[in-house]
C-alpha cells in the first residue's frame, strides 16, 4: 500500500480505492427423503448464490454420510438478508409440516 501511494505522490495519479468486498447471499438447503417422507434443512449461512450447486452436492453428502441414503434431491434457496432466507425456511418448514412431512433442521452451515 506504501509503496502505491508514493507510486501516485511521484507520478502525479491518485491511487485506486481498495475493491468493494463481494456482496453477501444468505443460503440454506433442503434435501428430501421421500421414502421415510422426511426434509431436511441446513442452517442459514452466508454464501455466494452462484455456488448454489456446490452447496447442494455438499448437503446431500453431508446427509447421506449421517442420517440416510435414500435422498431424492437437494437444493439450495438465498436471500440477500439473514432474516429474510431464515423466515422464509421456516415458512417452508411449516408448510412442509402441514402437509405431513417430518422435518428434521440439522446444524449444516456450507
Amino acid at each position: 500500500m506504501l509503496v502505491t501511494i508514493l507510486a501516485s505522490a511521484v507520478l502525479g495519479t491518485a491511487a485506486l480505492p481498495p475493491p468493494r468486498p463481494q456482496d453477501v447471499d444468505y443460503i440454506y438447503c433442503t434435501a428430501q427423503d421421500g421414502s421415510r417422507q422426511r426434509i431436511y434443512y441446513s442452517a442459514v449461512f452466508a454464501g455466494d448464490y452462484h455456488e448454489s450447486r456446490t452447496y447442494e452436492q455438499a448437503f446431500r453428502a453431508h446427509l447421506t454420510a449421517r442420517y440416510t441414503r435414500s435422498l431424492t434431491n437437494s437444493l439450495c434457496f438465498y436471500e440477500s438478508s439473514r432474516r429474510d432466507a431464515q423466515v422464509e425456511r421456516d415458512d417452508k418448514a411449516a408448510s412442509d409440516r402441514g402437509r405431513g412431512w417430518d422435518v428434521s433442521f440439522t446444524r449444516w452451515a456450507g
